[in-house]
């Protein structure tokens, strides 16, 4: 694993001797643990604000209801400003729902947005009688790694992953509250 470090992480051999120690690969991890701490806490604080105040909404009234579980990386939690969306994409749609906080909300929101709110009304033109309902779990910076579903913290800490922790059981998390 030193040597996968090294070659990846050449900046990790801090006494320029061509190898790593196990200090120096305790020590360049922990660096790395602590700025992508900062970098992490950020995004996902942006992430959980997202939706929290769009009102708690009942479930669309149609025979049907499609969920989409929408995963992923940098793109995913999104950093457009909900205000300066075009009218049509953020007026609530009667048919469409996030699930936030443990709860089906409108899906608007007075900060950002991500690819959630363009996909969730094309959605709603595909399946005009559908309700469409969103499920969004996602962390900024977050290497593969981190969605694997036998996750675990040395091996996503090779890629700086570690602190965000296994990605894969909170989508089944998510998905169980959904089901509830």
């Amino acid at each position: 694993r030193a040597q996968e470090l090294f070659d990846r992480f050449p900046e990790a051999d801090s006494n320029s001797d061509g190898s790593l120690s196990r200090s120096e690969v305790l020590a360049f991890l922990d660096a790395r643990r602590e700025q992508r701490d900062s970098n992490s806490e950020e995004t996902l604080y942006r992430l959980r604000s997202q939706y929290e105040s769009a009102p708690v909404a009942a479930l669309p009234e149609t025979a049907r209801h499609r969920v989409f579980v929408l995963s992923g990386q940098s793109n995913m939690p999104g950093r457009g400003v909900f205000a300066d969306a075009p009218e049509d994409l953020r007026s609530p749609h009667a048919r469409i729902r996030v699930l936030w906080g443990g709860e089906w909300r409108m899906m608007i929101s007075e900060k950002t947005f991500g690819p959630e709110l363009s996909f969730a009304r094309r959605m709603a033109e595909i399946y005009p009688n559908d309700g469409i309902l969103i499920i969004k779990v996602a962390a900024g910076g977050t290497g593969i790694a981190g969605f694997l579903p036998d996750w675990s913290e040395t091996e996503a800490d090779l890629t700086g992953d570690g602190n965000k922790g296994p990605i894969f059981p909170k989508i089944e998390q998510q998905i169980e509250i959904a089901k509830s």
